[in-house]
């Protein structure tokens, strides 16, 4: 049995005999990592080869990934990789791989388990230098596992906690900071437990450790709580003594001034002090209202939610040139790319689990319809649609023409969306299928124009948002820059609304949204 180890430092070992040399060079490991990390499903061709070979053509990485494939099989085993036309994947039979078992663990919740398996970050040290989108998929694997490591961690230690073991909580709650040292929760969480301990200077070392780490590392001041908490732990704890304490019941050894003041003073002065504070009271009173009323009106609170996702169900990571996420028009339901098949996701806000669309492998940019009972995605070439219950998409066009970087689907039936070349408009579609794709706007070459991208239509249906990219000899500081811009619905001519924007995207409550360039 082969042992494929992607925690921590990237290894392959034999349980009985050496692996040869031949199966550890770096382009077959790291194919081997890829295809770990893919999980038992696999990973398709097409994604293995833009993953490795991003800068080959099409017939050049696929030979390329057959050579690959060959040569472990030379070296492993004719059964180590299993295929068909379209996908690659292990043979779980012949290779344990720790992430899987990792998993595994975490989806059983045996978090002695889990965190037995995790020997360090993802792939450490391991770098593939191809491909950024590989880069971006494998960073963001590593930060999914390491947080499922430290939810692991951080139920051990509360397990710990309740059963009063001290020294077992200190051991989890250490091995969380060391997972993100630079984190103030997990310090501050470490300080606790070792102050419970009786160990109050190895909490305020551990405050000493993270603020120097914050600084050297971030060059900035570390979070006050950590300083604070520090403080209080350095001063010598305070214990109740008859001396630091007067009994609510002994007699007060100095002679009352009252018992010597005529009785009629006593009450006229006690008189005044009351007559005083509630004049005192009754200013307060009026200043506190006046400033009521007058006072401006307070922002309305910003509101956040955290949509928590299991680890099976992940967002995949995508290109910066294509889109990962929507959020149907009422906002009850979420469709992303997601998954170990990059796949499209249909989640309703108030279930626990997505609905996955067959067929949709390697899909990106979701974007809803109007009346969000169905969800757009893009391929390359391809512009598809399937119902948000989960049957198979229908494909509207696969022309050379559509690309990847926006759709937006209007109300009277018709899909913009980006075109496949730099250098081209916005197309636009009816949403059926065989439906052929014409051009929406045209590039204003003479203003330096060179890509339009990311359409958004407007709730009226008489115009669109998009994003323009101008060429660096025309943009802005000469440099490439990019405007946002708004198109008349059907002519397509356009004008600049936003100077040195992108991304934008009209908010019901009458806000433009988008990301400034710089």
């Amino acid at each position: 049995m082969l042992v494929l180890d992607l925690l921590g430092t990237l290894s392959l070992q034999n349980e009985t005999r050496p692996v040869p040399v031949a199966a550890q060079q770096k382009r077959p490991l790291g194919l081997l990592a890829i295809l770990g990390l893919g999980g038992k499903p696999g990973l398709s061709r097409d994604r293995i080869e833009a993953y490795l070979w991003p800068e080959s053509s099409g017939a050049r990485a696929q030979h390329a990934l057959d050579q690959t494939v060959y040569a472990i099989r030379h070296a492993l085993g004719s059964d180590l990789i299993l295929s068909t036309a379209r996908e690659l994947r292990l043979n779980p039979e012949l290779v344990r791989v720790d992430v899987w078992e990792f998993e595994q663990a975490i989806r059983a919740s045996q978090w002695t388990a889990a965190v037995g398996h995790y020997k360090g970050p993802l792939l450490d040290g391991f770098h593939f230098a191809v491909s950024h989108e590989l880069e971006s998929w494998i960073d963001a694997n590593r930060t999914r596992l390491r947080l499922e490591y430290q939810k692991a961690l951080e139920f051990l230690a509360n397990l710990a906690a309740e059963a009063s073991d001290h020294s077992q909580t200190v051991m989890w709650l250490r091995r969380l900071a060391n997972s993100d040292p630079l984190s103030a929760s997990a310090t501050k969480k470490l300080m606790l437990a070792l102050a419970a301990a009786g160990d109050r200077a190895g909490a305020v070392k551990q405050a000493r450790l993270y603020q120097e780490l914050v600084r050297q590392e971030l060059e900035m001041e570390p979070d006050s709580e950590i300083a604070d908490l520090a403080a209080a732990l350095s001063r010598p704890a305070i214990t109740a003594t008859g001396d630091l304490a007067v009994s609510p019941h002994t007699p007060s050894v100095t002679p009352s001034v009252a018992t010597s003041t005529p009785q009629g003073k006593e009450h006229s002065r006690r008189d005044r002090t009351v007559l005083y504070a509630v004049i005192v009271l009754v200013m307060l009173i009026s200043a506190g209202a006046i400033w009521g009323w007058m006072r401006p009106a307070p922002a309305k609170q910003v509101v956040r939610s955290t949509l928590a996702m299991d680890s099976t169900e992940a967002m995949a990571p995508g290109a910066p040139w294509s889109g990962r996420v929507a959020i149907s028009p009422d906002g009850s339901r979420l469709a992303y790319i997601g998954g170990p098949r990059s796949q499209l996701l249909i989640r309703a806000r108030n279930q626990l689990h997505a609905i996955a669309v067959p067929g949709t492998e390697g899909a990106s940019t979701p974007f809803f319809s109007p009346d969000g009972s169905k969800v757009g995605f893009l391929r390359v070439k391809d512009v598809q649609i399937a119902s948000i219950n989960g049957a198979p998409p229908i494909t509207v066009t696969d022309t050379l023409l559509t690309g990847t970087a926006g759709a937006s689907w209007e109300p009277e039936g018709f899909i913009y969306v980006d075109a496949n070349t730099n250098g081209g408009g916005l197309l636009r579609v009816e949403a059926k299928p065989g439906a052929k794709p014409s051009w929406f706007t045209v590039l204003d070459t003479a203003s330096g124009e060179f890509d339009h991208t990311w359409p958004d239509v407007l709730p009226n249906g008489k115009g669109v948002l998009f994003t323009i990219k101008f060429s660096a000899k025309n943009g802005a500081k000469g440099r490439t820059s990019y405007a946002i811009a708004v198109a008349d619905i059907p002519s397509g001519k356009h004008r600049v609304i936003v100077d040195d924007a992108m991304y934008a995207r009209y908010a019901s409550a009458g806000h433009l949204l988008y990301v400034t360039g710089n």
